[in-house]
């Protein structure tokens, strides 16, 4: 199967098995960087967690205004080889953004709505910043 095909298959089994968004979690520095937490959510769960009155309203949108759903909402189980493709899919989007692994490296999140196929992702980058300061004089007056 082709790379295309794969991330096509995966999505489309992750959907069938009624998840709506796959959140990612991400983090580097010093010249390495990696997918820390991929997790999947069902349509209800989300509803929960944003307390929308009905699954029309849910949106790729909510999630980027609400606090991704780390630790406080139970997230669907996501075998080994689907983990392992969305985290290439992860990758492959994160060559094209800002650097998030060398040097101070950087963290964010990617989130998919499987149900349009739109994806979001809100890098952070850290920086270490310096000013430089100058004095003159004489230490034997």
């Amino acid at each position: 199967m082709t790379d295309k095909i794969k991330t096509t298959a995966t999505l489309f089994n992750l959907k069938n098995q009624n998840i709506r968004f796959i959140i990612m979690y991400y983090s580097g520095s010093g010249d390495d960087g990696s997918i820390e937490e991929i997790a999947g959510y069902t349509s209800e769960t989300i509803l929960k967690h944003l307390k929308k009155p009905s699954l029309e309203e849910i949106s790729l949108e909510d999630l980027i205004d609400s606090n991704p759903l780390w630790g406080d909402t139970v997230s669907e189980e996501i075998d080994s080889e689907c983990d392992k493709i969305l985290g290439d899919i992860a990758y492959e989007h994160l060559d094209t953004v800002e650097d998030w692994y060398n040097n101070d490296g950087g963290e964010g999140t990617i989130i998919i709505d499987l149900q349009t196929n739109q994806h979001h992702i809100d890098n952070n980058v850290r920086y270490t910043t310096s000013q430089k300061f100058t004095h003159k004089g004489s230490f034997i007056e």
